[in-house]
């Protein structure tokens, strides 16, 4: 257990799914949006104990770190809560976005007992492993499909008394690059996971009656914390897709009445490029999306709910410390993260580790209960986290009514000749000129400066911009030290697969520019 004691009012999924059903047991609580296959309440958690027996006869105990290649929303779904029945810990990999290379790291490291998968997902997919690898079947479960574990409700649960988790117990080891582009292995602990499922409630006020659409992989720290388990500890209906689909958005949201989607950055400029009538017609139910895992840029924000209608509430977090910041209906600000999350306690720091005035940008550093326990290392040992100030790497700045200002990470600031600048100073003045569509501005080397910024932008469709106009757009917003030295035409800015910008790939292209002119 904690040292702490558990968090308040934790209940083990078990207690949850049993609440749920009890209340109301015909009412929705997944449903496939890709295939309409829905599951009931009343159905979940026998579903939950069939598939957690069949596991439990494969070997797996309290503490077993299991794979689950994340396969199918409903399967996915009742696989990871199987998995916690027992007190396993969760190990899931979205091999299409991480790739077999990193895969194959992570699974050095972890020594996972099993590797569970789906239907989609042969043997051959799988990198290299001794570990043993079970097919789990489709929902409903067809009799064709050859699968070691089968989606079936349990007849008789009673093996499963006194198996369930505690709260300190290692829930999950999630695979994240962050923004450094290094593998991190992140453990949290049951506790962490029901702190920040409350924190999602409080921010988004989450309640049993919304209907929340979910895209994103389970891969991911975000959408376990923002979706997953706000679902268990309220009971609303979680609609699934496989992925994003700007095509199919409008009609899942009319036909299920969806109330709440979860949403990142690179989705809002994917519908900002689409015709917004339909979107408009669509949302007569939905009351909020989310915006987290990357800056969305205030001019964005701002013409995403002017053109959709949509409300937009921004959030801050990351896999070591959960929820950070954030925005809520009733207590937002546009250009921000918001105010602190629940649970967190934050500060601003210089690089004397002092706390920093209002308006004075710093480091942020966060501490709590709502923390990950720690990173996996590779050989084996966890480095800790939690019990002590975490230092983000996140540069920020508090304004005096409390709302926190993202500048960017520490390490993407550019210093031009002892002048600090923001990478998100030059980026939201380029996102004001009308065509453009995206900016990321990186720092590069300067023999004179030591470092000089200089800028990518897409432009919107059918937009002829010349570069020297989007340098003089620039320049009559900031100071002339601040300028970048070029502004680049790029068709698309390099994403990793959870759509953080990767700037290193800017850096590189613009080295390569560099030599082409010198060879010109």
């Amino acid at each position: 257990m904690n040292a702490c004691g558990p968090p308040p009012d934790w209940l083990p999924v078990e207690r949850l799914l049993a609440l749920h059903a009890a209340r109301e047991p015909q009412r929705t609580a997944v449903v496939d949006v890709d295939r309409d296959v829905h599951l009931s309440f009343g159905e979940l958690p026998a579903l939950v104990d069939g598939v957690a027996l069949q596991l439990r006869d494969l070997g797996v105990r309290r503490g077993s770190r299991v794979v689950l290649i994340i396969d199918g929303p409903v399967e996915t779904l009742v696989a990871w809560l199987a998995l916690w029945r027992l007190a396993a810990v969760v190990c899931p990999f979205d091999i299409s976005q991480v790739g077999a290379h990193t895969t194959q790291a992570a699974f050095n490291t972890l020594q996972p007992e099993l590797l569970l998968h789906g239907q989609r997902i042969g043997v051959v997919d799988i990198p290299a492993s001794v570990v043993p690898c079970v097919r789990f079947s489709q929902w409903p479960p067809a009799p064709w499909q050859a699968a070691a574990v089968t989606l079936a409700p349990a007849r008789d649960a009673s093996a499963l008394a006194g198996l369930g988790a505690q709260a300190g117990d290692v829930a999950a080891a999630c695979c994240t690059s962050g923004s450094s582009g290094h593998l991190k292995i992140v453990l949290h602990d049951h506790a962490a996971y029901w702190l920040n499922g409350l924190a999602s409630q409080a921010l988004l006020g989450l309640c049993e009656d919304d209907r929340m659409l979910e895209y994103r992989s389970l891969s991911w720290y975000s959408p376990q914390i923002l979706t997953l388990m706000p679902f268990l500890q309220s009971g609303f209906s979680l609609h699934m897709a496989r992925q994003f689909s700007a095509t199919r958005l409008p009609d899942w949201l009319a036909r299920y009445g969806i109330s709440v989607v979860a949403g990142v950055p690179t989705v809002l400029n994917i519908l900002l490029s689409q015709p917004a009538e339909r979107l408009r017609e669509s949302t007569t139910g939905l009351r909020v999306m989310s915006s987290s895992s990357a800056p969305l840029a205030t001019h964005t924000w701002a013409r995403f709910e002017r053109e959709t209608g949509i409300t937009v509430l921004n959030l801050y977090g990351s896999s070591e410390g959960g929820w950070i910041c954030g925005n809520r209906l009733d207590d937002r600000r546009m250009g921000t993260v918001g105010r602190p999350a629940p649970g967190i306690a934050l500060r601003i720091v210089d690089a004397e580790g002092r706390e920093c005035a209002v308006g004075e940008p710093g480091e942020v550093v966060i501490e709590g209960g709502k923390l990950a326990l720690g990173t996996l290392q590779a050989d084996g040992q966890l480095s800790p986290i939690r019990g002590a100030p975490f230092a983000t790497r996140d540069l920020g700045v508090r304004d005096a009514e409390g709302f926190v200002h993202l500048l960017g990470r520490m390490d993407d600031l550019v210093i031009r000749g002892g002048v600090k600048i923001s990478p998100s100073e030059i980026e939201d003045a380029l996102l004001t000129h009308a065509d453009v569509a995206e900016a990321a501005a990186v720092g590069v080397p300067d023999p004179i400066y030591g470092q000089q910024a200089v800028a990518f932008v897409v432009l919107r469709e059918g937009a002829v911009v010349d570069t020297a106009e989007l340098q003089a757009h620039v320049a009559n917003q900031l100071a002339r030290e601040k300028c970048p030295l070029a502004v680049c035409p790029i068709e698309a800015l390099p994403r990793n697969a959870r759509g953080k910008l990767r700037r290193d790939a800017l850096q590189t292209r613009w080295h390569d520019m560099e030599g082409e002119r010198g060879h010109a």
